[in-house]
């Protein structure tokens, strides 16, 4: 992990060596030893809390042109004085303006966490539908998702046990389905899952008599 250091806390010799690898990167002669001491002179004076590793950074980003600099680099000598200057003026405002930004949440996480919460609505919905109804849905409902609400929560009532009992009620479910399209269809999850919410419910219900 690389370590970030002040300017105003660098050894002369680490913003040297920097100030020659940028000159690699952007195909300029190495500062002779006078112009580096200016050079070093005017960045801790000027930029004392930039990081060393942020000159590069800051080189990078006018390359890339996502800098706004108030003049244009291409005109000044580079690695001068006024070079730097100009580039690091307008670092500073570019990280002010990133550090402004309001942070955007991970849509990924966003859509999970709201699946996470329909999951527990579907299940709490079907629990609120049978006590009402007195019967399950016909037809719509999102009996997977409910079903796994239930098993992450660890309070599914229903396992492999019970595999017989859920594919008996499942083929009557799929065999009274008003839908002929669904009926024309093989024996599917769906069809599984509301077999299986159904014993569960069944059995929460036998639970509170």
């Amino acid at each position: 992990m690389e370590i970030s250091i002040a300017l105003r806390d660098s050894a002369a010799s680490e913003i040297a060596d920097q100030l020659d690898k940028i000159s690699a990167y952007i195909d300029a002669p190495l500062l002779t030893q006078v112009q580096k001491v200016s050079v070093i002179d005017f960045l801790i004076s000027e930029f004392p809390n930039m990081e060393v590793a942020g000159l590069s950074k800051a080189v990078k980003l006018i390359l890339a042109e996502k800098l706004t600099p108030a003049r244009d680099v291409a005109y000044i000598t580079k690695q001068s004085v006024g070079w730097w200057g100009t580039i690091l003026s307008a670092y500073v405002q570019y990280r002010r303006a990133e550090r402004s930004r309001p942070k955007m949440a991970n849509p990924e996480a966003l859509r999970l966490e709201e699946y996470k919460d329909r999951e527990k609505d579907l299940y709490e919905g079907l629990l609120e539908w049978v006590e009402e109804h007195g019967a399950f849905p016909e037809y719509g409902w999102d009996y997977h998702a409910a079903r796994k609400y239930a098993k992450e929560q660890g309070i599914l009532n229903v396992s492999n046990k019970d595999r017989a009992e859920v594919w008996e009620i499942a083929e009557a479910y799929h065999k009274s389905n008003k839908s002929l399209l669904d009926r024309k269809k093989k024996l599917s999850k769906s069809h599984l899952d509301y077999a299986v919410m159904r014993i569960h419910i069944n059995r929460l219900t036998k639970e509170d008599e």
